[in-house]
């Protein structure tokens, strides 16, 4: 167990440490150790060891320092928000008054907003801003409800955003969407609508290695773009050599179906023939999957 250090004397901030206090038990039943601190501004207060020496946010006052600020929002202007005066806010479970202000927004309306809100910078007008950022978009091509739009975005964050699924495939092999769709969707529009779009269609790139850009995309089906995909893999049965997509294709079955009973372990050969409802013996096999195949491929 380490040694007790003596804070008595030692000064933290605008607190001085007068003596030790009774340790406090936290509901987990460890003990904290407990001080009596006197403020440069004469209150007393009792602070844990712990929070005097924090190493990121340490206790420096007995918080009369963040009264000061809090008091000094009035006449204080946060974007187009201007704080007119202090008002009596909510209650807090902890009892405390949430610090509460009364604000004019430039466009003339008038808003009741907390102190955490205003300084965390996450409200800088009235509700204003974001009506006219959303009017501005709608303005500019009155499409952001479509399947096409989806594409485009879709389509850039799996290329510029690395919490995106597919940001691995994309963005992380420096595959990027060119400055002429990233930055104007209705430049990509106007290309998707000249160049054969329809839905049910999705953008594939003819060089799995390039950009989206005009030249090196084409609206293809999606069994068309699984066979152009950099991780479409090839199986080899009988001789014969062909995507999964290929061969899910030529036995009717889905590509997920194939694809997932080739990862439990299936051989090939079962994987295509099996019924959906099949459930594969490890020991065995479909029984009636080579002939299935042989009819299947003479077919």
């Amino acid at each position: 167990m380490a040694k007790l250090i003596d804070l008595t004397g030692q000064r933290f901030g605008k607190l001085t440490v007068l003596n030790r206090a009774e340790d406090k038990i936290l509901p987990s039943g460890y003990k904290t150790v407990m001080w009596n601190c006197i403020c440069d501004c004469g209150n007393t207060s009792v602070v844990s060891g712990k929070n005097l020496n924090h190493k990121y946010t340490p206790t420096r006052s007995c918080g009369c320092g963040m009264h000061q600020i809090r008091n000094n929002l009035v006449g204080r202007k946060f974007g187009r928000l201007m704080v007119v005066e202090k008002v009596k806010g909510k209650t807090l479970k902890s009892g405390y008054e949430q610090q509460t202000y009364r604000c004019v927004c430039d466009c003339g309306n008038e808003t009741i907003l907390s102190y955490s809100a205003l300084m965390t910078g996450n409200t800088t007008s009235c509700g204003c801003y974001a009506k006219e950022l959303s009017g501005k978009i709608h303005r500019t091509h009155g499409k952001s409800h479509t399947k096409l739009y989806d594409v485009w975005k879709e389509m850039r964050y799996r290329c510029s955003k690395p919490t995106d699924i597919s940001y691995k495939y994309y963005g992380l092999k420096g595959i990027k969407v060119c400055d002429e769709w990233d930055n104007d969707y209705q430049s990509f529009y106007d290309w998707a609508v000249n160049n054969g779009y329809k839905e049910g269609l999705e953008i594939d790139r003819i060089d799995t290695y390039g950009d989206y850009c005009p030249t090196n995309c084409r609206w293809t089906t999606r069994k068309e773009q699984m066979n152009n995909t950099t991780f479409n893999r090839s199986i080899t049965i009988n001789n014969i050599t062909l995507t999964i997509s290929e061969w899910s294709s030529l036995f009717n079955i889905s590509y997920d179906l194939f694809w997932d009973r080739l990862k439990a372990g299936w051989d090939a050969v079962s994987a295509l023939t099996a019924p959906v409802y099949y459930q594969y013996n490890m020991k065995g096999k479909f029984n009636d999957g080579e002939e299935l195949f042989r009819a299947a491929i003479q077919h």
